[in-house]
């Protein structure tokens, strides 16, 4: 799972498995959180098509519809899911 907020810190993440020995590009997914909030800009879709260009099969949490229209004929994007929890559980 990646956290972050500015596509620095996705990066930071993915840094800190590398240096664990974890190769996410290995891994059949790889989850993205702390989009749904910002989800239809072209800060997520940034962050998005970077993480996908360094080989990880992506899931991105929390992204609908305005999240779905910068996702059109994009192949390299595992999976979207819509569910945002809101609250504790």
């Amino acid at each position: 799972m990646l956290q972050g907020w500015r596509q620095a810190d996705y990066e930071r993440c993915v840094a800190l498995y590398h240096a664990e020995g974890v190769d996410l590009a290995r891994e059949p997914r790889v989850g993205v959180g702390s989009i749904c909030s910002r989800q239809g800009t072209t800060v997520v879709q940034d962050i998005l098509w970077s993480l996908a260009a360094g080989g990880l099969a992506l899931h991105a949490f929390g992204v609908k519809t305005l999240g779905l229209e910068g996702c059109a004929g994009r192949t390299d994007l595992g999976r979207l899911d819509g569910l945002v929890i809101t609250g504790p559980l």
